[in-house]
């Protein structure tokens, strides 16, 4: 597998994807392109994700639930230009990120 598919690794059916879309049209495989998998709910920088547990009712009756984190989308400065990304709000109040002007 080329260096630049090793981020995409994790996702192994977006992969297959891929590499059945180029056999179809007929595109050669670029190894200088990069990508990466858009992850939902999950912090790009502090990598908080969704918490798993229970409701308990009066009569201790549980049914699952997702706490999840509180993410915003952010016009963000990374390697001196703007990208965007979904970033908790923790990250954006500590100034772990700098906004795009």
């Amino acid at each position: 597998m080329p260096e630049s598919v090793q981020g995409f690794i994790s996702n192994k059916r977006a992969i297959a994807r891929y590499f059945i879309f180029l056999y179809i049209y007929d595109i050669e495989f670029d190894k200088s392109f990069h990508f990466e998998v858009i992850m939902s709910k999950i912090c790009r920088i502090c990598g908080k994700k969704p918490v798993t547990g229970h409701n308990i009712s009066h009569a201790h009756n549980r049914t699952k639930r997702r706490w999840l984190p509180n993410l915003q989308k952010v016009r963000a400065q990374v390697d001196g230009r703007t990208q965007r990304m979904r970033v908790c709000t923790n990250c954006i109040k500590s100034g772990k990120i700098t906004k795009a002007a």
